[in-house]
């Protein structure tokens, strides 16, 4: 049993909403679901009751939480009291559900490794991650841009790639292309499109494929600045968009369909940190991070 566990289970009790959970701990509703079935297990007894319209509290998750939160109150006096060298933790963003495996195994392996410090996640906007680096409120964070090329949304920042990761087409569950095998990025012009925004002009018309290959450009119809945003608007919409393969394999939801595009180049996963601040707690990370990647390429 973690901490972090019990952290995630206590925001669930309190707002009775995975998603309004993850929204107050900055992090994303998928790791907070997971946590949770994780400690259930070790509990060996449901602790919440969940339908597709509700989440409610067991008999048994009402009597826990009351022995959570004392156990976290006690933490957090004990952690005020103690003495630290260092950072208490590292802070490190991300942008939702994006490289969300990579990065949980990452995280997981770093803390199992005996490091002194834990990692809080932090989940921003596309355009927040450089201002956070360089006004050192995050250590270090996942970025996802494109596999070649360095946009100025980067500037002063060292990137460190960690996986390759292919672009795909994101379309409702009854869109008519949500069945098929591939397609073109061409496929998708005839339909508005869910863009990315907040990035630089060149960054943008990289993500959006703008233009085509046969020079038409998207018809866009509104633009987002995360993964979450881009995702419901989507599915409330109709309207297609692009993300990447990790996303897509990280993703529960059943309303939405992920489908390979054949002919755009692929994005890749970074790790982005500002090179003046980089601590051994922040470099022992990094080692960690690209020996997880290896794994995860083998």
């Amino acid at each position: 049993m973690r901490l972090r566990q019990l952290e995630y289970f206590s925001a669930v009790a309190e707002h009775l909403s995975f998603t309004k959970a993850a929204r107050s701990l900055g992090v994303s509703q998928p790791v907070v679901s997971r946590q949770i079935q994780i400690l259930e297990a070790e509990m060996g007894a449901p602790l919440l009751r969940r339908t597709s319209h509700s989440v409610a509290l067991t008999d048994f998750g009402a009597a826990f939480v009351t022995d959570a939160r004392m156990v976290l109150e006690t933490m957090a006096a004990a952690k005020n009291r103690a003495p630290r060298e260092g950072p208490a933790a590292l802070h490190i963003g991300t942008y939702s559900t994006a490289g969300l495996r990579l990065i949980r195994d990452a995280v997981e392996s770093y803390e199992g490794s005996g490091a002194a410090h834990s990692v809080e996640l932090t989940v921003l906007r596309w355009n927040e991650v450089p201002a956070a680096l360089k006004k050192r409120k995050m250590h270090a964070a996942f970025v996802t841009s494109a596999a070649q090329t360095t946009f100025s949304d980067h500037d002063g920042l060292d990137l460190v790639r960690l996986i390759v990761d292919p672009r795909v087409a994101v379309v409702r569950r009854d869109h008519e292309l949500a069945d098929r095998r591939e397609i073109s990025v061409q496929d998708l012009t005839p339909y508005g499109f869910v863009g990315t925004g907040n990035q630089s002009v060149a960054h943008n018309r990289w993500w959006n494929v703008d233009p085509r290959p046969d020079g038409a450009s998207p018809r866009i119809t509104r633009s987002v600045a995360t993964v979450g945003e881009l995702l419901e608007t989507v599915v409330l919409t109709g309207d297609v968009a692009i993300t990447t393969r990790t996303i897509a394999d990280s993703e529960t939801r059943t309303d939405v369909a992920f489908v390979p595009l054949v002919d755009v180049e692929p994005a890749a996963l970074y790790l982005a940190y500002l090179p003046g601040a980089v601590t051994p707690y922040l470099r022992r990370f990094i080692a960690v991070a690209k020996g997880t990647a290896d794994l995860h390429r083998s």
